[in-house]
């Protein structure tokens, strides 16, 4: 939400580098075996054009190693 408005996936690109926003993280750092905290990794969001839940928005591992998967709650949101 931006003050009272919602904020359409589309939108949340820009809208994180004004806002600083930051998306659900990933578990590639839990799998590392060091005695250092390991660096948080961002999973990335994606709009599925193939495959299971194509035309969701989904948030995904960006190195395809921890398999982490979540599926975004989206509502359908109007044009402005």
């Amino acid at each position: 939400m931006d003050g009272n408005i919602r904020v359409p996936p589309v939108h949340w690109f820009e809208h994180r580098k004004k806002q600083k926003f930051l998306g659900p993280n990933c578990l590639c750092p839990l799998l590392q075996t060091t005695n250092e905290e390991p660096p948080s990794t961002e999973a990335q969001i994606v709009l599925k054009e193939s495959g299971d839940h194509i035309g969701e928005y989904i948030a995904e591992c960006p190195n395809g190693r921890c398999e982490y998967f979540g599926q975004l709650p989206v509502a359908v949101f109007p044009d402005k």
